[in-house]
């Protein structure tokens, strides 16, 4: 059997804001090569007024972003991946991005082969202590919420990690 995806590689795309990069110091591992890539939001692309930045776009419309950025790639007949399209990003094997936007984009997200992974506590957007609130961020619906004890409940945002769905081919000499 030959691997489509090999463990010594990975493409990890952060689909966040600007200078969102969460877990982005674990990336640095002996013999694993990691293709990081983050929605732009250059000084360059901020400060000229006829550029929309990506992280714009995605923000404003992650939908379209998505299929645009990746769905193009996918052959219609097949649903296959095309690696070798002219398409300015490679299929990546893992995406990361904030709860209130996988809400949004889940089906590109599966039309592209990707699954959750796993979600990850990111930052306390609020506290709530015997009914009084700290932090603007409590009330957000984009929180999560966390009761400890009758007295003590958090408000957190999560990170989700969608990664590729492993698939194995068979070799050609080995087909049955």
């Amino acid at each position: 059997m030959q691997k489509e995806w090999l463990p010594n590689q990975a493409r990890v795309h952060y689909l966040m804001g600007c200078h969102s990069t969460p877990l982005y110091s674990h990336l640095h591992v002996p013999g694993i090569v990691v293709e990081a890539w983050h929605l732009d939001c250059s000084p360059v692309c901020r400060s000229n007024a006829r550029i929309v930045c990506e992280s714009e776009q995605f923000s404003s419309d992650p939908v379209s972003f998505v299929k645009s950025t990746y769905e193009s790639q996918l052959h219609s007949d097949s649903n296959k991946f095309d690696e070798s399209s002219s398409c300015f990003r490679n299929r990546p094997d893992f995406v990361v991005l904030f709860v209130k936007d996988a809400i949004k984009i889940l089906n590109q997200l599966e039309s592209i082969g990707l699954e959750e992974a796993g979600r990850f506590f990111h930052n306390i957007g609020g506290l709530s202590i015997f009914n009084m609130t700290l932090g603007d961020d409590f009330y957000n619906p984009a929180y999560s919420r966390l009761k400890v004890t009758t007295w003590l409940e958090f408000s957190f945002h999560e990170i989700v990690l969608y990664a590729r769905q492993m698939s194995f081919a068979w070799d050609s000499d080995n087909e049955r």
